[in-house]
């Protein structure tokens, strides 16, 4: 016989196959060419997967990157904008609202200067107003560098005279008149607040007269009862936006720009010379960057909003373009940032990962070399080991050593194995254990969905009361704390998980079916916190510290079923509710209370109970919020006194959602002085006095969000 080869499974039988030709046959290789091979080729598969991912990731790295600093500075550019139109639109409604009153008459320019004056000091972007009539009357007020400067005209056909007044705030100037042809009724600013009644007109930008400055106008046609429509204007400095997009930098060579629909620059990108006119065209600017990508930018046809990449000056840049609408008119937002600035960090990762990656490719092929004899070596005579356990020889064995301490392990590790087995095959007889070992596990392990209810509970600073009792008097005390729970949970139907250090896991429903687990649930709560009432006077009779318990209670589907190991289950329950509920019991602390529970646990138990809202959460690591209920006791069975404190405190709740902070405020004030343990009370308290202090916009979220669990 040739003892390399065996025989063919295919040789002999019914069909009398011929045994398979040596020739077919893969040919056994040595550990050592076979890890050379093998890592050779895995180590070149996975260089050319990571050149590959980091290629494509480099591309998508790139594009977020553009994104990212594009759409941060857009954020941080429309809301400088809106912080500076936006007191003078409401400056313009505010005139519209005093002259309607009657607050002061846009005739008396004394009236004109008390009320505005202060408005134009308090807005450095506003230089100015003007009042005009249909009668040809106007009266306009400036504030200069130095002083205030003043004009009341009554325009007539072949002229008017002018009077003018300069003067500084202690009230010293001067004044005199002049000849003048200027007629409110032919201005653009009176003309569109005319055509657009109600609405805040503006101009189009342009540079004024007085202060050579560019600026635009806002007006709005205000009219009294009975008397004729006045038409109120404040002139708009537009330097400071300059200023700010000269000194804001997305990125190292990054730039930002403001522009109007015609393309005249009201907000110069960085680098601009001081020399440039106001309000340049922006084909005049020095910047090439900025030039090509308005240039793309149009030939797209100008959409709102078109993340582009172009090339300028021999380098690939980002650039966007977005409308920033003010009234009817509109503003043109441009972001431009080479892409050099943020992509160079990518491409430095990429050449570095080459360089490791081929020194590891040359290191990877010496090691197998060298290693490849020393693992073969003690693993063939553990391969021999093996063969000899897996038909149940387990005579005695020659230990095995090696100098290599994970293959030592394994040999121990091997050695214990075959000791268990030897001690087990003592209680078993080895055929059973033979038909074990053919079937590869002794157990299946499995669970099914199902909706149950789910408590969990734990001790406050259980740490404290532990380091201050002798471990033995701590196991006792214990003991006897677990049994009083033990014995309500019993008592209604539980079925107790298991019991992790000082908190208990128990839930409803399962394995034996339960319509009311919830109801079941609320009621082994409240039973345990009656129970525990006792236990704690009893506790403190012996002289031993009480332990306060809170729960949480949750209802919804799970995973239950056995679960474990192959060697050693457990009958539990997994998932989300099963994580909701140990959250519910954490929040007692936040909010004082002893029991909280989930809004499904409130829907399944109908009106068996009396509860009191909580608040409006989301817990940690959930994205959508919930309400959070307290159960006060069984229905019929509470207080008036704990009556009336639900309908107040429910009250306020629902008054702070409606976003009404100082009457909510003035109810949980009452509440406090009447209930001042209730640190929810407390809580709710001092969230309306910091909305009041700092009001939300009236699409911001008042969920309540837990940073911890």
């Amino acid at each position: 016989m040739n003892h390399g080869e065996n025989p063919s499974p295919f040789a002999g039988g019914p069909y009398n196959l011929p045994a398979m030709p040596t020739m077919f046959r893969a040919k056994p290789v040595s550990i050592r060419w076979s890890l050379l091979r093998n890592i050779l080729v895995l180590l070149l598969l996975v260089s050319l997967a990571l050149l590959v991912t980091t290629y494509i990731l480099e591309r998508r790295q790139e594009l977020r990157l553009s994104q990212q600093l594009i759409e941060r500075t857009m954020q941080v550019m429309e809301l400088e904008l809106r912080r500076f139109f936006g007191p003078v639109n409401n400056v313009c409604q505010i005139a519209d609202v005093w002259l309607r009153i009657g607050l002061f008459d846009a005739r008396d320019p004394a009236q004109v200067n008390r009320h505005f004056m202060p408005l134009l000091k308090a807005l450095p972007q506003m230089s100015g107003l003007g009042v005009g009539d249909e009668q040809g009357y106007c009266y306009l007020l400036m504030e200069t560098a130095d002083d205030w400067l003043s004009c009341e005209v009554h325009a007539a056909e072949g002229g008017s005279r002018a009077r003018w007044r300069r003067w500084k705030d202690d009230g010293t100037g001067r004044d005199w008149e002049e000849n003048t042809d200027f007629d409110p009724r032919r201005r653009p600013w009176y003309q569109g607040a005319v055509a657009a009644p109600g609405q805040v007109v503006w101009t189009q930008p342009y540079t004024f007269f007085e202060l050579k400055e560019p600026g635009i106008t806002a007006a709005i046609v205000s009219q009294r009862t009975n008397q004729p429509p006045v038409v109120l204007a404040f002139d708009v400095l537009l330097n400071a936006i300059s200023h700010f997009t000269l000194g804001l930098k997305p990125t190292e060579r990054g730039m930002v720009m403001v522009m109007t629909d015609g393309g005249r620059v009201i907000g110069m990108p960085r680098a601009t010379p001081a020399t440039l006119e106001p309000l340049t065209l922006v084909d005049k600017l020095p910047q090439p960057a900025v030039r090509d990508a308005i240039q793309r930018w149009r030939g797209k046809g100008q959409p709102r909003g078109s993340l582009t990449q172009f090339e300028s000056g021999g380098e690939l840049w980002w650039a966007d373009v977005r409308p920033f609408p003010l009234g009817e008119r509109r503003f043109w937002v441009a972001v431009i940032i080479p892409q050099s600035d943020f992509i160079g960090e990518v491409r430095r990762l990429r050449r570095d990962m080459i360089l490791v990656m081929g020194a590891a490719l040359l290191l990877g092929v010496t090691m197998v070399v060298v290693l490849a004899e020393k693992y073969s070596r003690p693993l063939r005579a553990l391969v021999r080991q093996t063969e000899r356990i897996q038909t149940l020889d387990l005579g005695d064995e020659k230990p095995l050593t090696s100098r290599l301490s994970e293959v030592q392990r394994l040999a121990d590790a091997h050695d214990r194995m075959r000791n268990a087995l030897e001690s087990f095959s003592r209680y078993v007889p080895v055929g059973v254990v033979r038909e074990l070992l053919n079937q590869g596990e002794a157990a299946r392990i499995g669970g099914r969905i199902e909706v149950l209810s789910v408590l969990f509970s734990d001790i406050h600073g259980f740490t404290g009361v532990a380091e201050g009792m002798e471990p033995d008097r701590l196991a006792q005390y214990l003991t006897e704390y677990f049994g009083a729970i033990q014995e309500v949970l019993d008592e209604h139907h539980a079925t107790i998980d298991k019991f992790i250090g000082d908190a208990v896991l128990a839930f409803w429903g399962a394995p034996h079916a339960d319509p009311q687990h919830a109801l079941h649930a609320v009621q082994a709560a409240l039973a345990c916190r009656q129970k525990l009432a006792e236990f704690n006077r009893a506790a403190a009779e012996r002289g031993q510290p009480p332990l306060r318990t809170s729960f949480g209670i949750a209802t919804g589907p799970v995973v239950v079923g056995n679960v474990g190991s192959p060697s050693r289950l457990n009958y539990s329950v997994l998932g989300s509710t099963v994580n909701l509920a140990s959250r519910l019991e954490g929040i007692n602390r936040y909010y004082g209370t002893d029991i909280l529970v989930s809004k499904p646990v409130v829907e399944a138990t109908g009106d068996a109970f009396v509860w009191r809202n909580v608040d409006f959460i989301a817990v940690k690591g959930a994205a959508s919020a919930m309400e959070i209920h307290e159960p006060l006791a069984v229905r019929g069975r509470v207080s008036e006194q704990s009556l009336a404190f639900k309908t107040a405190y429910e009250t306020a709740l629902a008054t702070y959602h409606a976003r009404r902070f100082q009457e909510a405020a003035a109810i949980f004030s009452r509440l406090k002085d009447e209930h001042p343990q209730k640190r929810c009370v407390d809580i709710l308290l001092q969230r309306c006095r910091q909305m009041q202090a700092s009001p939300p916009s009236q699409d911001a979220d008042l969920t309540f969000r837990f940073q911890s669990k």
